[in-house]
């Protein structure tokens, strides 16, 4: 069974007219949770709902979430464990936004990272599908990572008729993003789907 909650402050008016839904899944997120949707509430682009799916966590993970109050952020708690892409698949039916994006319950977003991303797709109407590069920070040691050649494909954007057309993520445990930036591809064309050097995530 899930339960759906939201919070009640009253979100700042924006000038945008794209609702941006942001999907995010936690499984015992104690340790980053907070950080990881602080990060998504002090976005530039204002025009969200995020949606974060509580998948049957043990630890405190619930409790942080339910501290915030922010009526843009609705929490979907799940009584059984079902793995990251079924519980991406929930945020997804649940969401109401003109894209979708993907984000990690231990990661981090800049600030203008959804405000750089929307514009290029509003200005490349073909694109359907985008994956960004991404730093790696270690926390143990401060090192800060990064390569021209990464790709983010477990944290995409994409536009609302993606998931119109071919679906939701396969419900498997492990690789379901690579098979949906596959399929995306294979249906829509090479074209639609593009790899920005935006490095925006943590």
């Amino acid at each position: 069974m899930v339960k759906i909650r939201s919070s009640n402050k009253n979100n700042k008016i924006t000038m945008s007219t794209d609702k941006v839904s942001i999907v995010m899944t936690a499984f015992n997120s104690e340790k980053y949770i907070k950080r990881a949707v602080s990060t998504i509430l002090n976005q530039t682009y204002e025009n969200f709902e995020l949606l974060v799916v509580n998948d049957a966590s043990k630890d405190n993970t619930l409790e942080i979430l339910k501290s915030f109050n922010d009526s843009r952020l609705k929490i979907l708690d799940s009584s059984r464990n079902s793995g990251t892409y079924y519980s991406r698949n929930l945020g997804m039916f649940h969401s109401k936004g003109d894209y979708i994006a993907f984000v990690d319950s231990d990661d981090m977003t800049s600030p203008n990272r959804f405000t750089s991303i929307i514009d290029y797709m509003e200005k490349n109407k073909e694109v359907l599908h985008i994956e960004t590069r991404y730093f790696r920070f270690y926390e143990e040691t401060g090192d800060l990572w990064f390569r021209d050649w990464t790709r983010g494909v477990g944290f995409p954007v994409i536009r609302r008729e993606v998931m119109d057309e071919i679906g939701f993520f396969l419900p498997v445990r492990a690789n379901g993003d690579m098979e949906y930036a596959q399929r995306i591809k294979n249906h829509f064309g090479k074209h639609t789907s593009k790899i920005i050097n935006d490095f925006t995530y943590w």
